[in-house]
Order: structure tokens, then C-alpha cells, then sequence
């Protein structure tokens, strides 16, 4: 868990998120079928045809709703990006901006 936090560096994230998200069903047929998973190594994502990954270090092992994840890390200008969870939400944090994903 994030419970400290961990920078990513948005211009390396989004376009591996954009690679991903074709594998993201729009509705939750499977569970976890909307989220991009993280590992240590890896993010994944699947639904019930495909299964895809790509090469990522994280500081831990979350699932995070896809579209949302993706569309807040689109539009943040910023490079570096804290991110951490914090009873059981996805927080960002942004100089002295921040947001939750539930």
C-alpha cells in the first residue's frame, strides 16, 4: 500500500496508460476489468478477451479505476506527480493541488 507516497513522472506514465487503456472495459463485466493494476515490476490491465502489460517500477502493488487515473494524469502540466493511498483513496498531490480517486 502507498501509504507514503510515491513520485511518477507523468510524461513517462500517460503515454504507458494510453498504451494500455484499450484493454479497460468501459463497464466492470469482470472484476477489476476498468482498473489498471499495479506491481512492483508491471502495470496490467484485462478484461474478458485480453491481457496486457508493460514494464513499470512502482513502489507498490494498487488497482486504480482506469478512465479517471488516466484522464487526471492527462491534464496535469506538472512532470512529477506525488501519489499515495489514504483510507482506501487514490490522493494526488501537485505543489498545493490535490485530488482523491474512491
Amino acid at each position: 500500500m502507498l501509504e507514503k507516497g510515491m513520485i511518477v513522472n507523468r510524461n513517462e506514465l500517460v503515454p504507458i496508460l494510453s498504451a494500455l487503456r484499450p484493454g479497460l472495459n468501459k463497464k466492470e463485466f469482470v472484476q477489476q476489468s476498468c482498473h489498471f493494476l499495479f506491481f512492483e515490476d508491471k502495470i496490467a490491465v484485462y478484461n474478458d478477451k485480453i491481457s496486457i502489460t508493460h514494464p513499470y517500477q512502482s513502489e507498490s502493488t494498487f488497482s486504480v479505476k482506469g478512465e479517471e487515473f488516466y484522464k487526471i494524469l492527462e491534464g496535469i502540466n506538472d512532470d512529477d506527480v506525488d501519489i499515495s493511498i489514504k483510507n482506501q483513496k487514490l490522493q494526488f498531490k501537485i505543489n498545493k493541488w490535490s485530488c482523491n480517486i474512491f
